[in-house]
């Protein structure tokens, strides 16, 4: 007659299995106690401008005061010429003089043959 062993799960399954249900549970309560008032502190900040073929441009978008500066980037996908080649030499956290990040800053140049939009964004915090 055949006996159906029933094996014990090994130490490596009880962990992650455990460490499933913490992840799970620290996910349902922070969105138990974040809610719409809150993200409706975080402002949008964009700058925009058009890169000539063969220009270097440079675009930054700051934090307003009393805002705290969290994350940022830049779009160079131009809408009517797919595929525009942009250089890209600096694309980073702006900083003030106490070297805290207040926004972000690009710097690029068309390498292409068309004019190409550039937009910069920077999410601030209102504290």
């Amino acid at each position: 007659m055949n006996r159906i062993k029933h094996a014990r799960p090994s130490p490596a399954l009880v962990i992650s299995v455990l460490a499933l249900l913490v992840a799970l549970g620290g996910t349902s309560y922070a969105a138990s106690k974040v809610g719409g008032s809150d993200l409706k502190s975080i402002k949008v900040r964009t700058a925009n401008t058009t890169m000539q073929p063969g220009a270097e441009t440079s675009l930054k978008r700051k934090c307003k005061k009393g805002e705290q500066y969290i994350s940022g980037g830049f779009d160079t996908t131009p809408t009517d010429a797919p595929g525009q080649p942009i250089n890209i030499s600096s694309a980073t956290s702006s900083t003030n003089a106490k070297n805290k990040a207040n926004g972000f800053f690009f710097r690029g140049t068309n390498t292409g043959a068309q004019a190409s939009p550039v937009i910069v964004t920077a999410l601030c915090l209102k504290k």
